[in-house]
């Protein structure tokens, strides 16, 4: 599944110095070696938490106008 190969990806950036560090030398090839998807990168790459929370608890993102009412957002 792959909300559970993008958790696992997660995981071991927090767990594992080693395979953080090849993510930071080589995202590409971190990636690779994860075994993630087009869709899966896209996630990591947006650099949006908003966007990550999303996919990993399977739920959608607000709209735009509702994103806009949070606090923090204008």
């Amino acid at each position: 599944m792959a909300e559970d190969r993008l958790m696992a990806f997660w995981v071991a950036m927090a767990t594992d110095p080693m395979k953080h560090e090849a993510f930071l030398r080589d995202a590409e090839a971190a990636m690779d070696a994860a075994g993630l998807d087009a869709a899966e990168r896209a996630v990591i790459r947006s650099g949006d938490a908003r966007t990550v929370y999303a996919r990993l608890t399977n739920t959608a993102l607000p709209s735009s106008s509702t994103q806009a009412a949070l606090p923090g957002k204008s």
